[in-house]
């Protein structure tokens, strides 16, 4: 019984068509000089002289002929373009690599840029407020009458703090030359220190019954702006002149 089975066509690579084209290119014109000059018409010495120096001048251009006959024959095989793709592909891939080579990624890499330094202020600055939440100011308020009637005191026992300011709603306490201001430190980092700064001013009526909240402001240990609210009870608020 016939066997029917087809043969696989061997795939020999692009290199062996390049060498088989080499040899051909090569072998064939080199063979058809020899008979001509050597075979079939030797001539004499100084024409077999000439005859050499006629072909070391056409050496240059047979050389350029059988690369352009490398090049057609691996580019018109398939298997020619495929080897090549890749080395289009391997040469691309020596080109250096520049991540700022366009203004988009200019603009994208600053924008990467600015958006990491804020992200990493940001978090600098949640941890400069937590660290200074955990030395905070103690305030409390009371009236003294010691020097001056109506004379009110603001105390801090708690952290040295700065720019301290007072302020409350008018329709619970009128400040006598508006409301204070205290530039510059304010409390005593000592253990057990107390500091305690005088302003002047006429609670309502309505807070002699019911109390009244203060609002004191402050710049804290890092800069910070914060405030906090401070009750004052009816006892703190009554006049002390007897």
């Amino acid at each position: 019984m016939e066997d029917k089975t087809q043969r696989t066509k061997k795939n020999y690579g692009p290199w062996f068509y390049i060498v088989e084209t080499v040899a051909l290119g090569v072998l064939v014109p080199l063979a058809l000089l020899f008979l001509e000059y050597y075979v079939f018409n030797p001539g004499d010495e100084p024409s077999q002289l000439a005859r050499g120096e006629r072909l070391r001048a056409l050496v240059p251009w047979g050389v350029g002929i059988v690369l352009a006959t490398v090049l057609i024959t691996s580019v018109v095989r398939r298997d020619g373009r495929t080897w090549w793709l890749g080395i289009g592909r391997w040469l691309r891939g020596l080109r250096p690599q520049l991540p700022l080579s366009t203004a988009n990624q200019r603009t994208a890499h600053a924008q990467r840029l600015y958006d990491e330094g804020f992200d990493a202020r940001s978090a600098e600055v949640d941890r400069e407020k937590a660290e200074a939440d955990k030395r905070p100011p103690s305030w409390r308020i009371e009236r003294r009458d010691e020097h001056y009637p109506d004379e009110f005191r603001l105390y801090n026992s708690g952290w040295m703090v700065g720019n301290v300011h007072i302020n409350a709603p008018e329709s619970y306490f009128t400040f006598d030359g508006g409301a204070p201001v205290y530039p510059g430190d304010f409390g005593d980092n000592s253990a057990g220190g107390v500091i305690g700064k005088a302003f002047y001013g006429t609670p309502s009526d309505e807070a002699l019954a019911e109390g009244m909240t203060f609002i004191v402001s402050w710049t804290d240990l890092k800069g910070y702006r914060q405030k906090q609210a401070v009750f004052v009870d009816p006892s703190n608020l009554t006049s002390k002149v007897p």
